[in-house]
């Protein structure tokens, strides 16, 4: 039987019961799992310059999509990278793409509405949705996703940005554990049809955006003039090779990630009636409809974080975090030498009785203000932590919950009777998918 490396890694969590850190081989190499919430938070935020690099490592010339990605790129280049976008992915520039985002969600209302039966696949609708959202608010451009997609992007909503499972799989498992191997495989997890669609959003609105006179103020506007800044610096422009993968920073973190981050979050609604009724009533008593939804409108809706805040505990979509040691240091009293890779087990630091009571339930109230305060640092990971946080966090969320209020405003969410729980599958591509890829839920109109 087929099981994946994060699942080994899980095993070892749940079997080592007791133990705050434990020592593995994968599969030829020493690493750390660690099972204590301080020492995550050692590794990923106090001690951060000693595992500054990502334990994943993408060769730039076998997978460009991800090798030249803030997530997989080491220190310095890292550094670089992430400073191009982090300042696309400001609180200020999230919220001035709220009203492009509730654009995109009436499209997702309308499709449900128009849908001939009443049970969709929820990854595929997340997909749809949060592709239309990207193309708009960080190229500027008019996807057609919901009614003419063209053959490129039919291909990524179908299979999504990342290769084939079997490819992806090993890819992944390389970068993590013998990134030597991918030069023998030529393996990849960034499909070429991913890449291809960059590439045509390059040519199509990159080189007319130079051209006009008052363009959007969105992430091919930003890398345009970081282009230019670095020639009258002195320094190479972008080749095409960089726009390329730049724009497919936004596109991985906007899509693919939060893609399932909201098919959970529609699942656990589904299968919890009474929260649907309570968030569906802050809605409506905060007098919020897809009109006049604004950034502060969304902010204001406490109970809508607090339900996201708890599917991205149960279900996080990166279920396990790398990081490698780039100078000899020490783990408590453990030493830790350099070129060590540490695993950060996020999922089961979420669902650990040491960190959270009823770990297993679904329950929107502890990330009430008066309780979100005991939860320990280092045992909420969803996006990462630290320096290394996911950037593209505020913009996912962001998308996510203003498709919740369409939802909610809109639909009452079930799961159909031949569903019988979901179960989430750790694949070696790094990602928390639903088993067999589906997450289906049937909505049904609310009563005028």
């Amino acid at each position: 039987m087929k099981v994946p490396f994060f699942e080994v890694v899980g095993k070892a969590y749940d079997d080592f019961e007791g133990a705050d850190l434990i020592g593995a081989y994968a599969p030829i190499e020493p690493c750390l799992i660690l099972r204590n919430a301080h020492l995550a938070k050692l590794v990923l935020i106090e001690n951060f310059n000693d595992f500054v690099d990502n334990g994943f490592e993408a060769k730039k010339s076998l997978d460009p999509g991800l090798g030249y990605n803030p997530f997989s790129l080491p220190g310095q280049e890292w550094k670089e990278v992430r400073s191009i976008h982090t300042s696309v992915f400001t609180t200020t520039k999230v919220k001035a793409m709220t009203d492009d985002i509730a654009v995109c969600a009436k499209f997702l209302k309308n499709f449900i509405e128009n849908e001939k039966h009443d049970v969709i696949n929820m990854t595929s609708l997340a997909k749809i949705y949060l592709i239309d959202a990207v193309s708009k608010c960080a190229y500027g451009v008019e996807s057609n996703v919901w009614t003419d997609p063209d053959p490129l992007l039919k291909n990524l909503i179908k299979n999504g940005v990342i290769t084939s499972e079997i490819e992806s799989n090993f890819a992944a498992l390389c970068s993590i554990l013998m990134p030597w191997a991918n030069y023998i495989t030529r393996t990849r997890m960034i499909s070429h049809e991913a890449l291809s669609y960059m590439q045509r959003i390059y040519e199509s609105v990159v080189k007319q955006r130079s051209r006009q006179e008052n363009p959007r103020n969105d992430l091919i506007q930003h890398l345009l003039r970081t282009d230019e800044k670095r020639k009258a610096a002195g320094k190479e422009g972008f080749t095409k090779l960089t726009w390329t993968t730049n724009l497919m920073v936004f596109f991985l973190n906007g899509t693919e990630t939060a893609s399932i981050a909201m098919s959970y979050a529609v699942y656990c609604l589904a299968t919890h009636p009474e929260v649907q009724d309570k968030l569906r009533d802050e809605i409506r008593k905060m007098g919020v409809t897809l009109e006049n939804l604004d950034f502060e409108k969304l902010k204001s809706l406490t109970y809508l974080d607090m339900v996201l805040s708890e599917s991205l505990r149960l279900y996080p979509p990166l279920p396990v975090i790398s990081r490698k040691a780039v100078k000899d240091t020490t783990l408590g009293s453990v030493r830790v030498p350099k070129g060590m890779k540490v695993l950060v087990p996020a999922w089961k630091l979420q669902k650990d009785s040491r960190n959270y009571s009823n770990p297993e339930e679904f329950d929107p109230e502890r990330f009430s203000a008066d309780r979100k305060s005991s939860i320990p640092k280092g045992a909420y990971l969803p996006f990462g932590e630290g320096p290394r946080l996911c950037i593209g966090m505020k913009f996912a969320t962001t998308a996510i919950k203003i498709a919740l209020v369409a939802m909610m405003l809109n639909y009452e969410l079930s799961c159909p009777s031949h569903v019988d729980g979901l179960k989430p599958h750790v694949t070696s591509t790094l990602f928390l998918f639903p088993e067999n890829g589906l997450v289906e839920v049937k909505f049904s109109p609310l009563a005028e």
